[in-house]
């Protein structure tokens, strides 16, 4: 998995597939207002979570 990010979206591809995004996320429609400062994915072999943070200081929880 590989993860994509600006300041205002996130791509995440699956690396084994194709050339296409798996998750496209415009976080200012979707949850953040100001730029994404940090990301991690969290969570195990089966379930994982992407968790973003920005500017303004609202944590997002984005699941996978």
């Amino acid at each position: 998995m590989c993860v994509i990010y600006n300041s205002w979206a996130i791509n995440i591809y699956d690396l084994r597939a194709n050339k296409d995004p798996v998750l496209e996320a415009n976080p200012s429609l979707d949850g953040h207002r100001t730029p994404i400062n940090g990301l991690k994915i969290i969570g195990g072999r089966n379930s994982n979570n992407l968790v973003t943070i920005s500017e303004e200081g609202k944590l997002c929880n984005w699941s996978l």
